[in-house]
């Protein structure tokens, strides 16, 4: 079974405080998460599940661990945790079967008292100040052609692409839209960018033919999460260089509107994961 939760934390004057549930059902304490929908991502499905399970409106910093274990009915399960901030906290939740108490503990308090040992270790070893950064290819163009390629627009197949992409970045606490300045890149990111209300940023180091180290240069100096859209050449060629250089790439994809999601914790890039197209 594939599940997603989140790590939501806030910070006070006394520190980091995370957010936890008490599921009757199990009497137990956990970190809100639940099932994978068909046709949800993780993240989808983690900002999902923490506010139907908590009814707060959280957004992903980045992802930060991943659990496996066998449930109470001897499934085995798999869930991927991000690391979350507050959008919106609407205070105390009405008790269900569900969950029935919403808590917010200190850090050290949920380190020590969260039922299972797989959450509380999650919980440590989480990187909870790292940043999530969506390199997207632009979305589908028709036939290159010979003259004033940078002009070329989105086709109707890759304008359906550019709309899709909306639901797949929602969950993310975006920072900033960086495109290249082909009009293709810019199209691929307008649907998005209109639904957050932000500007898109033109950058040259994601121009065609720029090579890869401005777009590794990017996603190093990311300190929020960060949408770029560039061309299948730059994403291809920094790719290539992150393998070398050791980087764990989960996924070999690089379709058109498809994302590359990569975890950068004080600068140093983490791992990346493919996410294919909607």
């Amino acid at each position: 079974m594939r599940a997603a939760g989140g790590i939501v934390t806030r910070v006070g004057p006394e520190g980091r405080n995370v957010l936890v549930v008490h599921r009757p059902q199990y009497d137990d304490w956990s970190l809100p998460k639940g099932k994978v929908d068909p046709g949800e991502t993780d993240a989808i499905a983690a900002v999902r599940e923490v506010a139907e399970e908590t009814e707060v409106r959280a957004r992903i910093a980045a992802r930060v661990g991943c659990t496996g274990y066998q449930d109470l009915r001897g499934r085995d399960k798999t869930v991927q945790y991000f690391a979350m901030t507050v959008e919106h906290d609407p205070g105390e939740r009405a008790p269900d079967d569900e969950v029935d108490i919403v808590a917010w503990w200190p850090y050290d308090e949920a380190a020590e008292r969260l039922t299972y040992p797989h959450d509380r270790r999650l919980l440590v070893d989480a990187a909870l100040d790292s940043v999530e950064v969506l390199v997207v290819r632009h979305a589908d163009a028709g036939v290159r052609g010979t003259d004033f390629d940078e002009v070329r627009e989105l086709s109707t197949r890759g304008q359906e692409q550019a709309n899709a992409l909306v639901a797949k970045l929602d969950p993310y606490a975006v920072g900033a839209i960086i495109s290249s300045g082909a009009t293709r890149c810019r199209q691929t990111v307008v649907p998005y960018a209109h639904t957050t209300g932000q500007e898109i940023v033109v950058d040259a180091r994601l121009a065609e033919g720029a090579g890869p180290a401005g777009l590794i240069e990017l996603l190093e100096h990311a300190v929020t999460p960060v949408v770029l859209c560039s061309h299948g050449d730059v994403i291809g060629e920094a790719l290539h260089t992150l393998d070398r250089r050791g980087v764990f790439l989960d996924g070999d994809g690089l379709a058109k509107a498809g994302i590359w999601s990569f975890t950068v914790e004080h600068g140093a890039i983490c791992h990346g994961q493919y996410l294919a197209p909607l």
